[in-house]
């Protein structure tokens, strides 16, 4: 089993090739253009627990805790994210409010918990199809976590909303940008294609 082989993508060319098992879980380089197929994941296993535990204490901090607090005439008023979705919501921005919803809050949800699945499933000798189905529903997801642009547009609003009221940043937004950091170096650490070779180095 330690020479098994697996079938690989190259993410730079596309050149599907086969590589061992031991080379998947520590270095292989592509045939055609050299590009990088897999990296170490001893030295990185542990970096990428401690990104997610990160990561996920940051978004419960990003829901829970107000985004903004705004005070106009002496009267204040702070929203969380949900709140703010649901103020869209309210307002007949259905649509709107169904993205930022799924691109914010659902997608990195399923993100982050199945990466944990993933990391911590294989320690509880569950069976295979378990992380089969996780990493396609990661694979899914994946595009439409967009945390950034949500930043994005609640800094443009920031800054056009100063000149009218007082905004006083909350935790919610500091935990924002600090996510949109680890959730970067996650991915880097985790790239979807090497999520199952995870699996197999967290169930020894």
């Amino acid at each position: 089993m330690k020479n098994a082989s697996t079938l690989t993508i190259c993410n730079d060319c596309d050149l599907v090739q086969t590589i061992r098992r031991h080379d998947a879980i520590h270095s292989a380089s592509c045939s055609r253009c050299g590009g990088e197929m897999a990296r170490t994941l001893d030295d990185e296993f542990d970096y990428a627990i401690a990104l997610l535990v990160t990561s996920a204490i940051l978004f419960l901090t990003m829901n829970v805790f107000p985004l903004v607090e705004m005070r106009v005439n002496g009267v204040s008023r702070a929203t969380t994210l949900v709140g703010a979705v649901h103020s869209l919501y309210l307002q007949g921005m259905i649509p709107l409010a169904m993205l930022v919803m799924i691109t914010t809050v659902i997608s990195p949800v399923i993100e982050i918990g199945g990466l944990f699945l993933i990391l911590f499933l294989p320690r509880m000798q569950k069976i295979d199809p378990v992380i089969h189905q996780t990493i396609n529903l990661i694979r899914r997801f994946h595009p439409w976590s967009m945390i950034e642009v949500f930043m994005l547009g609640v800094l443009v609003t920031i800054v056009k909303l100063s000149a009218f009221a007082d905004i006083v940043l909350g935790p919610a937004l500091w935990a924002c940008a600090g996510i949109i950091v680890t959730i970067a170096a996650l991915k880097t650490t985790m790239p979807v294609q090497q999520l199952w070779h995870f699996s197999q180095r967290a169930g020894k």
